[in-house]
């Protein structure tokens, strides 16, 4: 399982979770009507969906790529007053692991992976 939380600060919170239960692979997403930043508020969307066994593979091999389970899980960075903070956990086969990252950095390409296989549309300037 995996799960991506999204808290920019002028934006609505959002989780996205991708699970694998004996080959059947969910994507679920939650969107709360506050802002990251301050109070996040009520939830206002919860959906989910089925992908192929394909997809979750696919998701895979871009966790690998990344090497993910040996990022660290913070980095001594400046983070500033506005931005997102982007936060990537994952467990399997007994292990967790966490990275946050302030505005993306390197985990941004699969947490975006994960908002594109949502029916989310999210404005490119709302991205950060």
């Amino acid at each position: 399982m995996f799960r991506f939380t999204w808290l920019r600060t002028f934006n609505n919170p959002i989780v996205i979770g991708l699970e694998n239960n004996n080959d059947t692979i969910t994507l679920y997403w939650k969107v709360c009507d506050g802002e990251g930043g301050y109070e996040p508020g009520k939830l206002i969307l919860n959906k989910k969906k089925q992908l192929s066994l394909n997809e979750w593979t696919q998701f895979q091999q871009t966790i690998d790529k990344l090497n993910f389970w040996k990022l660290e899980t913070a980095q001594n960075e400046i983070m500033g007053t506005d931005g997102a903070q982007w936060i990537l956990e994952g467990k399997e086969l007994g292990r967790y692991h966490i990275v946050d990252r302030w505005s993306g950095g390197n985990i941004e390409p699969i947490c975006l992976d994960l908002l594109k296989m949502t029916d989310l549309k999210i404005k490119k300037d709302e991205i950060y």
